[in-house]
């Protein structure tokens, strides 16, 4: 039975004991969560989401991994589980984001017996708002109305979040005490109904546009600032207006407010600048970048006298996107291509690839790079044959440079990456090993977490996929998935046995200089070790998202990929690595034809030493 107050039946959703006791779940129930990213339902034993890697939908709120649950990557419109093998399924500020309500409710009936579902009202909608919402909700009886978001902007320019933000009462009482005034909060036995009322338009808003999107995201981030909400809250959102309108000087001066709000001065002068770039020069520009200046010179500065840029031109230009498509133009026609003008402004990221004995697997791996949503790339691809070489030439047509090493027979996966690392001429260096796939948005994720931290080495979460062989002995799709989660890094005591895969990590160029290459004696914990010989120089940033994917072929194995069983030796090699100066730089062994004796010989004179 739900708590009571003078507007209804009440859930307090952050609760989540005391949900499990209202909502009748036993101890023996299976129960699942569609899109438990952040804030999961603690009771639930598996829990989805459509992505774990990319947070646009959740305001840059991180994904928290919990031991002893299941993560599955799936659409709530597509659920991998069977009727009704669920008891309870709890959903959560999902529906009002998916692209079609009607399947999703369907599904969640399909695959449990009973659930919560919970969504913002139409109220809430115009006070509060979300940039990647695509749905105004209404409830009718026990039946979910869906009419597709007519606006841009919530009408009221989401001013109540600088009331729930930055007033710790406030925010009890709307998430707590009040919760269902602000959402819809419904109880279902066997079915959710739910019902597309008015089908989308070419006036509604369209979140798989990506200006559009990109618009939305600027706005929301630009109002946040204007009634001083919390900084730290909307800072994605204007990352990703970046990402969307990468040519949009309005977005970047945005970012740069953020940035300098919150004391990160180097990058909001840089965020300033990229707007001149831009051809974005006005007299709130040079007055926010004389602030920065004056900030990171002399220390002194007040971050609340910025002048914050005009909007209208932006919510002009929705309207004038909208009419337009309305009018029968192509979204291609309106599209805005990127320009090597802004390109230059963004650092090139050079990734080194390993080569696997398997052509196909190799292609799919370089193929992940060449989709990333980050543009300005190159890849560094070693191999251990010169018609893997040709193959690979032949098969890939891109716009992005493309290296390809032939290196010897016998060489270690490590072995191909420190022979194609003196050809990396990136500002950032990222890895990938043989049979692993990025996510589309792994470097683009990676670069702005860095690019807004003091870090200058970061790495990532991975995915685990497994998979069967067919009987001719191919590789079938995967048949199931394990969130496999990096452990906290800690130079001076992290534990031996626990790696890091090395293709979750990108690194400044500078880092790789002064500790020279990797050890290929170490295999699977060259990650770890990386890290351990940079954090001598820089801070290293951990990015809490799945933004690679580990594929393993064995159906019955459990062992995590990020933990190895290691003998005498290695430990002793770890152990002592962290107590080792910086090795020569990197450009000292371009032209050597072994590196890997070349950095045994620089151990040894270390040790000596010593």
């Amino acid at each position: 039975m739900a708590n009571k107050n003078f507007f209804g039946e009440h859930y307090p959703t952050r609760n989540s004991a005391h949900m499990v006791q209202m909502l009748g779940i036993q101890d023996g129930d299976r129960v699942l969560e569609v899109g438990g990213g952040f804030y999961q339902f603690e009771r639930a034993d598996v829990i989805t989401d459509l992505t774990f890697s990319d947070t646009s939908n959740r305001n840059g709120a991180p994904i928290l991994f919990r031991k002893g649950k299941k993560y599955v990557e799936c659409a709530i419109e597509d659920l991998p589980f069977k009727e009704k093998e669920f008891d309870f399924v709890f959903c959560s500020h999902v529906m009002e984001h998916c692209v079609d309500p009607e399947k999703a409710a369907a599904e969640l009936s399909r695959v449990s017996r009973r659930g919560y579902v919970e969504m913002p009202r139409l109220f809430s909608e115009f006070v509060l708002g979300n940039p990647s919402h695509r749905w105004m909700v209404t409830q009718v009886g026990k039946k979910l109305n869906f009419e597709p978001r007519p606006f841009v902007e919530s009408p009221f320019r989401n001013f109540m979040h600088a009331h729930v933000l930055n007033d710790a009462s406030f925010d009890t009482l709307g998430r707590e005490n009040f919760h269902n005034i602000f959402n819809i909060q419904l109880v279902f036995e066997d079915r959710l109904e739910a019902e597309i009322t008015r089908q989308p338009g070419p006036l509604d808003f369209d979140y798989a546009d990506r200006v559009q999107a990109g618009i939305s995201h600027l706005l929301f981030a630009y109002n946040n600032l204007y009634f001083k909400a919390n900084c730290e809250y909307a800072l994605s959102d204007a990352i990703e207006a970046t990402d969307k309108l990468p040519n949009d000087p309005e977005a970047w001066h945005v970012l740069g407010l953020f940035q300098l709000r919150l004391l990160m001065l180097k990058e909001a002068i840089e965020s300033f600048e990229k707007v001149a770039g831009l051809g974005g020069g006005t007299p709130e520009l040079e007055h926010n970048l004389a602030l920065a200046r004056q900030l990171q010179e002399r220390g002194k500065g007040d971050t609340g006298a910025v002048l914050l840029p005009s909007m209208e031109a932006q919510r002009e230009r929705w309207v004038n996107r909208v009419s337009r498509l309305a009018a029968g133009e192509s979204r291609d026609a309106l599209e805005e291509p990127a320009t090597a003008a802004n390109e230059r402004l963004r650092p090139l990221v050079s990734v080194v690839v390993a080569g696997s004995d398997d052509d196909t697997l190799l292609e799919e791996s370089v193929v992940s790079v060449i989709n990333q949503t980050y543009r300005p790339l190159e890849i560094v691809v070693a191999v251990r044959s010169k018609e893997a070489a040709d193959l690979l030439a032949k098969r890939i047509h891109l716009e992005s440079p493309l290296k390809v090493i032939e290196v010897a027979k016998d060489a270690s996966t490590i072995d191909l990456m420190n022979h194609a690392l003196p050809q990396a001429e990136g500002e950032y260096i990222a890895f990938l090993e043989p049979e692993q796939l990025y996510n589309i948005h792994h470097v683009q994720r990676m670069v702005d977490s860095l690019s807004v931290s003091e870090a200058r080495a970061g790495y990532s979460d991975a995915i685990q996929r497994r998979h069967r062989e067919n009987e001719d002995g191919s590789r079938a799709h995967s048949f199931g998935s394990e969130i496999i989660f990096s452990r906290e890094f800690n130079a001076s005591a992290h534990p031996p046995s626990d790696g890091i895969p090395i293709s979750t990590i990108v690194i400044h160029r500078f880092c790789l200089q002064v500790v020279a290459f990797l050890d290929a004696e170490l295999n699977e914990l060259a990650g770890v070790d990386l890290l351990k010989r940079v954090s001598r120089h820089t801070n290293i940033h951990h990015l809490q998202e799945i933004t690679v994917e580990l594929r393993e072929e064995d159906p019955t194995g459990e062992r995590s990929l990020f933990v190895t069983d290691l003998d005498a030796r290695h430990r002793k090699m770890l152990d002592n690595y962290s107590r080792f100066e910086p090795l020569e730089l990197m450009r000292r062994v371009v032209e050597l034809d072994n590196v890997n004796t070349y950095l045994r010989a620089e151990l040894a004179r270390a040790q000596g030493k010593r």
